[in-house]
C-alpha cells in the first residue's frame, strides 16, 4: 500500500476544501474525471453532500461547460468490498440472520445454557432470531477489529482473572456451526469473506482510494487497505502540526487526543434545565440570528436522539421549515401499522385490536369499496361509534362475529376483514410462503388507491410500500425446505417482517430550504455556517457503552476493540473540527431528562483549563442563578383564540323531561344542552370493566327482577340472596357472554357482596310488613305539571314502591355508588329547608306516584343504599316537610321556564370529576372564566350555521 496524507486544516468547511483539492488535481479543460476514484466517507449523508458539492463546483467553475464524472462514493463500512473479490456468493443479511438462528437452535438448549440461562423454545423463530441478533452484534464488533469469535475466546482465556470461558466456548461453537451451515448451502457471510480475502491475499483494488476524514476506520478495513496494494490518499481534518495525532491511514491516535483541550467560548455554551428548555434555547439561538441566515444555512445537531421529535415540533410550531435525518420509522408508517393491526386482531380477536384495525384509514377505504361492491347500506362513517357503544355496553374481551347481540353492521365488517385476510388463516408454513399472501393483502388494500407521486403524503406512502414490498420479496426467496426454512404462523411472519424493518426510517422531504436536523457523527462534515448542537451531555456526546452482556468496556480494551476511551478521543476531535470550521456554533446542555432525572454534562465541556472548569461546573450546577420562571413553548398572546360553541335555538320546544334530567340542568345548563338537546355522548372502545353507570344498571335490573320474582315477599335472607345471585349470573352471561373478562367477574363479585347485604335488610323489611308493589316497580310513569298555564310532561320510572298494611308508602331509589348518601346530601336542601336544590328527582317522584293513586301525607321518599360501606344504614329516608317539597316543585317550574326561554349559557361550575364535556367547557383551564367570555369568530358561526 502506498498512502499519502494531506492535512487540510480547519479554515473552512472540510468538504469544501476536499472539492477544491479534487478540482485542482483532476479538472482538465472542461473535463473533470473522478470516475477512477473510490472515495470513502464516514457516513451516507456526507457522501450525498460531497456529490452535491462536486456537481455545484463543476457548474460554477466551468461556467456550465465542465463535464463531471463522479467518483464511486462509499461509506467507510463498505470500503473493504471495493478492495477484494470473493469466489463464493456472500449471504445477504436476511439469509445470514436465519442461518445464525438455525445454528443456535441446532446446538440444543442444554449446550446453550452457559450462554443464555433460558434458551427459547425450539419452535419460537422470533425468539431465536432475537438471540441471533445479539450474537451477530457481538460478531460484528469483533470482526470490525479483525477477530473471529474463536480468536477472541482464545485471547480472553489468556487474560488473568478471566472466568467466563464457558460462555465463549459456546459462542465459538455457535460461530463454527453457523459457518458450516452457510457453507453447506453454498454461502459465505460478509465477515468471513473479508477474512478469506486477507488470508488468501485475494485483494484487487478497483482504483485509487481517497479517505475523506475517515478518522475511525475499523481495524479490518485498515488491514485490507494495507495489504491491497492500493494507492491511498488520506485527507485529514487537521493541521500538519497535529500529524502525531493520526496514523499512516489518517486514523486518530487516541493517546494523542485524550488529554487535549477543546477551545469552547463561554458565549457558545448554554446550560438549561429540562428538555423543553433545550427546545426554547434552540429557538432563542435562531432568534438571535435576526434573519441574517436562510434555513439551509443552519444545522441543528442532535446529541440525544430522544430529543429529536420535540426539537422538530418546536421548530415547526415556530414556522421554521425543518428536515430531519431521523425521519419516520418505517414500522410506524400506514402499511406497517396495517399489517401489525391485522396480526394483533387475527391472532387473538381482542376487541381493542378490532377497534384499532377499524380506525386504520387505509382499511377504512378498503371497507368502503367492499360496501360499494356489496351494495351495502352500512354507514361506515358511524360504524366506529356504534362499535364503541356496543363495547361500552357489553365489554367483550374478544370479538365473536357469531354473537347474537353483535350489531349486524359490525358482523358484516368482521366478514369483510375476514375475507381480506382469508389466506392468512392457515396452519404454519415456511416464511417464504407467507410473503405472497401478505403481498396480496397489501395489493387488495392499496392497489385501488389513486396515489399521486407529486403529493408529499402520497409520496411517503409509496416509499413505505416499496420498502415493505422489497422486504417481503426478499423473504419470498428464502428456501422453503432445509436448515434455513422455518415454519411459522402468520402472526410470526408479520412480526418477523416488521422486525426486519425496525430501525429503518423514511427520510423527510422538503421542497424548500430547510433547517437540517442531524446526528452527532454527521456534524463535523456538515458545511452549514451556523450550527446549534443540543443534548451535549455525557452518554450522548461523547457516546459510551455502559452495559454489554458480552463485551464490557474493560474486556473491549483488553481485546483491542473500540472502547469508551477511544470514543471520547474521537468525539473530542470531532468537536474541535466543528468549532473551527464554521463561524457560529452554539452548544446546549441539559441538567435533567424528560423524567426529571439528573444528567451529567459532557466531559468535552470540561476539557479545558482549571479556571474554566470551575466556572463551567458552577454554571452547570446553577450556582448563583436566580432562576427564570417556566416558559411556554408557544409565545403568549394577548387574548386566547379558543372559544366554546354557543347554544343555538332548539328546532322544537321541549315539552317533556325525565325527572332525573333536572339535576343536569341545575348543575350546568350548557352540558344539559349538549347532552339532552344535541344528544351528544361519549363512547370508548378501550373499556375493560363496567363504569359506574353500567354497574348501577346491572344491579338495578337484578333488583327489578326481585320486585316481580318469587322471592319478593320472602323473609328469608338466604332465599333472597340466592335469587339475586342467580339472576345476576344470568344477566352477566347475557350481556357479556359466557366467558366475561376477569375484570367483569371481579365486579360481579363486588355487586354480589352488596346484594347479599341487601338481602338481610330486605328480609327484615319484609318482616316489618312492607311489601313491594310489583305493578309499580320501574314502570314508565308520566305526570303533567302546569307551568304558567301550559302543561309540561314529567316522566320517569320509580325504582321501587313499597306499601305497608297501615296505608303508608315508600318511594325508593336504588343507589349503587361507593359511598352511601342521604337524599338531603344529593338534593342540596336539608330537612329544615336550608340550601339550594341541586336535584329534584325524589320530590318529583311524588307527582309521578300520584298519577297512579299513590298520594297523601303518608308517602315517604328515600334511598336504598347498596354501597361498599356496608356498615351504613341501607335505608335513608328524606326529612323534608311539605313546604320544602313545594319549593322543589317551584324550582322545577323555574327550570322549565328557562328551558322554554332557551337559556343554556353560560356553563355551570367546572366539573370536579371530569366527563365527556370537560374539554369543551374548559374545566381544567386556569383562565376558564376568560375563555368562556370569548366570542366565536363570525366565520365560525357561519360555518356552524
Amino acid at each position: 500500500m502506498n498512502c499519502e496524507r494531506f492535512f487540510l486544516g480547519r479554515e473552512e468547511p472540510y468538504l469544501h476544501r476536499v472539492v477544491r483539492l479534487l478540482w485542482d488535481q483532476y479538472a482538465r479543460a472542461g473535463f473533470w474525471d473522478l470516475s477512477g476514484l473510490v472515495v470513502a466517507v464516514p457516513g451516507g449523508r456526507a457522501g450525498r453532500r460531497l456529490a452535491e458539492l462536486l456537481t455545484e463546483a463543476a457548474a460554477r467553475n466551468g461556467e456550465g461547460h465542465t463535464a463531471l464524472l463522479l467518483p464511486r462514493i462509499v461509506t467507510a463500512g463498505d470500503l473493504p468490498e471495493e478492495l477484494y473479490s470473493c469466489q463464493e456468493p456472500v449471504a445477504d443479511g436476511l439469509t445470514a440472520l436465519l442461518a445464525l438462528a438455525a445454528a443456535l437452535r441446532g446446538l440444543g438448549r442444554e449446550r446453550l445454557a452457559p450462554l443464555v440461562p433460558r434458551p427459547p423454545e425450539s419452535d419460537s423463530l422470533l425468539d431465536w432470531v432475537s438471540l441471533a441478533r445479539e450474537v451477530e452484534r457481538l460478531r460484528t464488533d469483533l470482526a470490525s477489529e479483525g477477530l473471529r469469535v474463536t480468536d477472541a475466546a482464545r485471547r480472553c482465556a489468556a487474560l488473568p482473572g478471566f472466568h467466563d470461558g464457558a460462555r465463549w466456548e459456546v459462542l465459538s461453537a455457535v460461530e463454527e456451526a453457523y459457518r458450516d451451515l452457510l457453507a453447506g448451502q453454498g454461502w459465505i457471510d460478509r465477515h468471513e469473506a473479508r477474512f478469506w480475502a486477507l488470508e488468501q491475499e485475494s485483494l484487487e483494488p478497483s482504483g485509487p482510494v481517497l479517505l475523506v476524514a475517515t478518522v475511525d476506520l475499523p481495524q479490518i478495513t485498515r488491514q485490507i487497505l494495507s495489504r491491497s496494494g492500493a494507492t491511498v490518499t488520506a485527507l485529514i481534518p487537521a493541521s500538519p502540526e497535529e500529524a502525531d495525532g493520526f496514523d499512516e491511514l489518517g486514523c486518530l491516535v487516541a493517546d494523542y487526543w485524550i488529554d487535549r483541550h477543546v477551545m469552547i467560548p463561554d458565549s457558545a455554551l448554554r446550560i438549561v434545565d429540562r428538555p423543553v428548555d433545550q427546545s426554547l434555547a434552540l429557538l432563542d439561538a435562531l432568534a438571535e440570528l435576526e434573519g441574517t441566515r436562510t434555513p439551509d444555512e443552519i444545522t441543528v445537531g442532535v446529541g440525544d436522539e430522544k430529543l429529536a421529535p420535540a426539537l422538530e415540533r418546536a421548530l415547526r410550531l415556530s414556522g421554521v421549515p425543518v428536515r430531519s435525518i431521523f425521519g419516520r420509522p418505517l414500522t410506524s408508517t400506514r402499511p406497517a401499522l396495517l399489517l401489525g393491526a391485522l396480526r394483533d386482531y387475527l391472532a387473538s380477536r381482542r376487541t381493542e385490536d378490532f377497534a384499532a384495525l377499524l380506525r386504520h384509514p387505509d382499511l377504512e377505504a378498503y371497507l368502503y369499496r367492499c360496501a360499494k361492491e356489496d351494495d351495502s347500506r352500512i354507514d361506515l362513517w358511524r360504524a366506529p361509534d356504534r362499535f364503541d357503544a356496543y363495547v361500552s355496553e357489553h365489554l367483550p374481551l374478544h370479538l365473536d362475529p357469531t354473537r347474537e347481540d353483535l350489531p349486524g353492521e359490525i358482523a358484516t365488517l368482521c366478514r369483510w376483514i375476514g375475507e381480506l385476510a382469508a389466506e392468512l388463516l392457515s396452519e404454519p408454513c415456511p416464511l417464504s410462503e407467507w410473503s405472497a399472501r401478505l403481498l396480496q393483502v397489501l395489493r387488495d388494500v392499496y392497489a385501488p388507491l389513486l396515489l399521486d407521486p407529486g403529493d408529499a403524503t402520497d409520496r411517503q406512502l409509496l416509499r413505505a410500500l416499496r420498502a415493505l414490498v422489497e422486504q417481503l420479496e426478499n423473504q419470498s426467496r428464502l428456501p422453503a425446505e432445509g436448515p434455513l426454512a422455518a415454519r411459522v404462523s402468520f402472526s410470526e411472519a408479520i412480526s418477523f417482517t416488521l422486525g426486519q424493518l425496525s430501525g429503518a426510517v423514511l427520510p423527510q422531504e422538503s421542497d424548500q430550504p430547510a433547517v437540517e436536523l442531524l446526528g452527532w457523527l454527521e456534524l463535523a462534515l456538515d458545511d452549514a455556517p451556523v450550527l446549534i448542537v443540543t443534548g451535549v451531555n455525557e452518554g450522548a456526546i461523547p457516546a459510551s457503552v455502559q452495559v454489554d452482556p458480552f463485551l464490557p468496556d474493560s474486556l473491549r480494551r483488553s481485546l483491542g476493540l473500540v472502547d469508551n476511551r477511544h470514543r471520547y478521543a474521537r468525539d473530542l476531535l470531532l468537536m474541535t473540527v466543528i468549532l473551527q470550521t464554521r463561524p457560529q456554533v452554539t452548544l446546549i446542555a441539559g441538567r435533567r431528562d424528560a423524567d426529571g432525572d439528573p444528567l451529567t454534562p459532557s466531559r468535552l465541556l470540561f476539557a479545558c483549563d482549571e479556571e474554566t472548569l470551575v466556572h463551567r461546573t458552577r454554571a452547570f450546577l446553577g450556582v448563583g442563578e436566580t432562576g427564570e420562571p417556566a416558559r411556554a413553548l408557544l409565545p403568549a398572546v394577548k387574548k386566547s383564540r379558543f372559544w366554546a360553541p354557543r347554544p343555538k335555538p332548539a328546532p322544537e320546544p321541549l315539552g317533556e323531561l325525565a325527572v332525573t334530567a333536572f339535576a343536569a340542568y341545575l348543575s350546568c345548563p350548557y352540558r344539559f344542552y349538549l347532552s339532552r338537546i344535541l344528544k351528544l355522548r361519549d363512547a370508548a372502545d378501550e373499556a375493560e370493566e363496567m363504569d359506574a353507570l353500567l354497574f348501577g344498571s346491572l344491579v338495578h335490573d337484578t333488583l327489578r327482577a326481585l320486585a316481580t320474582g318469587t322471592a319478593r315477599d320472602s323473609t328469608d335472607p338466604s332465599e333472597i340472596a340466592a335469587f339475586l345471585e342467580a339472576d345476576l349470573e344470568r344477566r352477566i352471561c347475557e350481556q357479556f357472554g359466557g366467558e366475561p373478562a376477569p375484570a367483569i367477574r371481579l365486579q360481579q363479585g363486588q355487586a354480589l357482596r352488596r346484594l347479599q347485604e341487601f338481602a338481610y335488610w330486605q328480609a327484615r323489611h319484609a318482616r316489618e310488613g312492607w311489601r313491594i308493589r310489583a305493578d309499580l316497580a320501574e314502570c314508565e310513569l308520566t305526570a303533567p305539571l302546569d307551568v304558567d298555564g301550559e302543561t309540561f310532561l314529567l316522566k320517569g320510572r320509580i325504582d321501587r314502591v313499597d306499601e305497608h298494611p297501615d296505608g303508608s308508602f315508600l318511594l325508593l331509589d336504588y343507589k349503587t355508588g361507593d359511598t352511601a348518601r342521604t337524599p338531603e346530601e344529593t338534593h342540596g336542601v336539608r330537612g329544615d329547608g336550608e340550601g339550594e336544590w341541586t336535584d329534584l328527582q325524589l320530590p318529583l317522584y311524588r307527582l309521578l306516584a300520584a298519577s297512579m293513586g299513590v298520594a297523601g301525607n303518608r308517602v315517604s321518599l328515600g334511598y336504598i343504599n347498596l354501597s361498599k360501606e356496608t356498615e351504613k344504614d341501607t335505608l335513608a329516608l328524606a326529612s323534608w316537610d311539605e313546604a320544602c317539597l313545594s319549593g322543589a316543585i317551584e324550582t322545577a317550574r323555574e327550570v322549565i321556564r328557562r328551558i322554554r326561554r332557551q337559556e343554556f349559557w353560560p356553563p355551570g361550575a367546572a366539573s370536579s370529576y371530569g366527563d365527556a364535556f370537560s374539554g369543551i367547557c374548559f374545566d381544567n383551564c386556569p383562565n376558564r372564566a376568560e375563555l368562556l367570555q370569548n366570542e366565536p369568530p363570525v366565520n365560525a358561526e357561519r360555518r356552524d350555521g
